[in-house]
């Protein structure tokens, strides 16, 4: 599981913000590859998400503590960004997942399976 995730986390640093979906991400999302719940519940029991709320059309939007944030590894926060996508995306991969700290300040997101902050 952990190098399956090592592969999905290189496709979502090294892939860019293209006009496209993510076809891996996507996929990893309904292919069992990936347990979404499990990787919020997990951040949240350690502090870092807050909360979660459903916004319109394919948008979800997690909240986490900013210096919790801060203080955790880069492949956590694309893990935690991926995770809240797998939560938004539709069945043909397009959702957005926007991260915002304590300030409503955005951290990152991913749109379409792409990671960006």
């Amino acid at each position: 599981m952990e190098k399956q995730f090592r592969v999905l986390l290189a496709v979502v640093a090294v892939g860019g913000c293209g006009p496209g979906v993510n076809a891996d991400v996507a996929a990893s999302c309904r292919d069992g590859r990936l347990n979404p719940t499990g990787i919020l519940q997990t951040w949240k029991e350690r502090g870092v998400v807050r909360g979660e709320r459903q916004g319109e059309r394919g948008t979800t939007f997690v909240e986490v503590a900013t210096a919790a944030w801060s203080k955790i590894e880069y492949a956590d926060q694309i893990r935690i960004g991926v995770a809240s996508y797998c939560v938004a995306a539709d069945a043909s991969g397009r959702g957005t997942a926007v991260i915002k700290g304590t300030r409503q300040e955005t951290l990152g997101a991913v749109v379409n399976g792409h990671w960006s902050r």
